[in-house]
C-alpha cells in the first residue's frame, strides 16, 4: 500500500514565478515555427530549467508582452511570451 503522498505539478513556463524551476516535459504549442526556434536554441524535453526573470514590455495598443529569462545553470536564454507559453514544465522546487 502506498503510504507516502506525492505531487506532480505541470505548468506552462509562462505561469512560473522567478526562482521556480522544473523539468521541461514537452512543447504544448502546435506552432511549428515556435517549436523549431526552441529546438534550435537547445531547449528540449528532459532538461532542468530555472526561471530567472520575467519582465513586461509594452506592445501595441496598451497590451503587454512579457520576456522571460531562463537558465539551465550553464547557459541563459531570452524567450518571448509565445515561446514561454509553449514550454510545459514539471515543477521541482523553488530556488
Amino acid at each position: 500500500m502506498l503510504t507516502q503522498g506525492f505531487t506532480v505539478c505541470l505548468s506552462s513556463l509562462e505561469l512560473l514565478n522567478p526562482g521556480e524551476q522544473g523539468i521541461v516535459t514537452r512543447f504544448s504549442n502546435t506552432d511549428e515555427t515556435t517549436i523549431k526556434k526552441l529546438t534550435a536554441m537547445g531547449i528540449k524535453p528532459g532538461m532542468a530549467i530555472i526561471l530567472e526573470m520575467r519582465f513586461a514590455q509594452r506592445a501595441i495598443r496598451f497590451a503587454q508582452s512579457h520576456t522571460f529569462i531562463i537558465t539551465d545553470g550553464h547557459r541563459r536564454w531570452e524567450l518571448d511570451q509565445a515561446m514561454a507559453r509553449a514550454i510545459c514544465v514539471r515543477l521541482t522546487h523553488t530556488k
